[in-house]
């Protein structure tokens, strides 16, 4: 009897205490959006300082099973002005969930707003993994733009690092052609020019002969947690693609003005105008230009003369140029593109390794706050009933 109530208060004090749930809201589909975090049956937003695809991938897995594709930004519903619940996280990328990884404390903002939100496009769930093992997925973190940084490939199950062994500019450009810049590389860095990652390394001895459209299709070899190896953290793979466009946001040495694109062989950046540009589309042009992502745009009137936009990215490109929608027409009388990028002060390297190691998986603090709170509402219970019940026996019946 006694054992069954304490269960049942236990079951409660879980249910009661969802402090760490995780959502995604106000995506294109459901493998992207603003993340959503639940604090005292309430839900707000997580601070987008500091927050990097580490981060992403820790909140794909522990929603969708999956891993990310990119960070972005998602604003809130129309006429909404969300809490933020959380601030200052750093992962490493192998947390079973956001609350594993290093973070303030839930339910303070840290001087955040509920525009300064985060969120992540994911890979969609069903079939990744066999994506991943027929095409392999790459991506190039902790550079000064996005197309640029250290080499980071999804191997068995997981992201690491790749060791610049034999690494070379052929290598890089498959890469590079692979993550949508059709001219490949300017170049392939070596000596972890981007600082350590945080990472195991996963993958040496890539040799491609340039003739291959995937890098997984390069000869390679996979790295054991036990391989003996010279391979470390200061001998990482890096690649600087070559996208063929040069992109600048107003005169190029602030944050916030005219989007403005060079195409390859022209003398000149044109300003880029579109009626269907978005804010995904935004995030991509603002971390191709050298910042973390974006924070709004608008449009400017005016007769123009630029390059068209005539569709929107999906948000995880590595350039403009990458977005199948990017046609180099002119077009005059449009609108023309205003941004407003992240500033990049205050902004973390993604290189930077968490201080702390906190253990992976187990259960959230609210959890285990509810089901202490669910055991001793249940022991209160059954003291106030034994009590009741010895009560009434020592009183006796009552008299007639």
């Amino acid at each position: 009897m006694i054992h069954q109530v304490l269960i049942v208060f236990s079951l409660l004090g879980i249910a009661w205490a969802a402090d760490g749930d995780v959502e995604l809201s106000g995506g294109r589909d459901a493998n992207s959006g603003m993340v959503m975090i639940e604090f005292n049956g309430e839900k707000g937003t997580v601070c987008n300082d500091d927050w990097n695809v580490y981060a992403a991938d820790v909140v794909c897995k522990q929603v969708l099973g999956s891993t990310s594709k990119s960070t972005a930004r998602f604003p809130p519903t129309e006429g909404s002005t969300p809490n933020v619940f959380l601030d200052e996280v750093e992962c490493r990328g192998d947390e079973a969930g956001l609350m594993d990884c290093v973070h303030g404390k839930l339910g303070q903002s840290g001087g955040c707003t509920g525009q300064d939100n985060a969120g992540v496009i994911c890979w969609n769930p069903a079939g990744f993994q066999e994506y991943a093992a027929n095409n392999g997925v790459v991506r190039l973190t902790g550079g000064p733009s996005s197309t640029e940084g250290r080499v980071e490939a999804f191997i068995e199950g997981s992201w690491g690092a790749v060791c610049d062994e034999k690494w070379d500019k052929t290598d890089a450009a498959v890469l590079c052609k692979q993550l949508g810049c059709p001219s490949g590389a300017k170049e392939a860095t070596t000596g972890s020019k981007y600082g350590p990652g945080v990472l195991d390394i996963k993958l040496t001895d890539v040799v491609c002969d340039g003739t291959e459209k995937d890098m997984i299709n390069c000869t390679h070899v996979v790295l054991s947690p036990s391989a003996n190896t010279t391979c470390t953290h200061e001998t990482e793979a890096g690649a600087i693609c070559d996208c063929e466009l040069t992109v600048t946001i107003g005169d190029g040495q602030t944050d916030q003005g005219l989007l403005r694109a060079q195409r390859a062989g022209e003398s000149e950046a044109r300003t880029l105008c579109s009626e269907t540009f978005d804010l995904q589309s935004a995030d991509v042009a603002c971390r191709e230009a050298g910042f973390p992502g974006a924070l709004s745009f608008s449009s400017a009137e005016g007769n123009i003369t630029g390059l068209e936009f005539e569709s929107s990215c999906a948000g995880w490109e590595i350039s403009l140029r990458a977005c199948p929608v990017f046609t180099p027409a002119q077009c005059t009388d449009g609108e023309a593109v205003d941004i407003k990028c992240q500033p990049k002060e205050g902004i973390e390297p993604t290189s930077k390794p968490s201080t702390t190691k906190p253990p992976s998986g187990g259960l959230s603090t609210g959890a285990i706050v509810g089901i202490v709170i669910g055991c001793l509402l249940g022991v209160l219970l059954v003291i106030i009933v034994g009590f009741l019940l010895c009560r009434k026996r020592r009183d006796g019946p009552a008299a007639i």
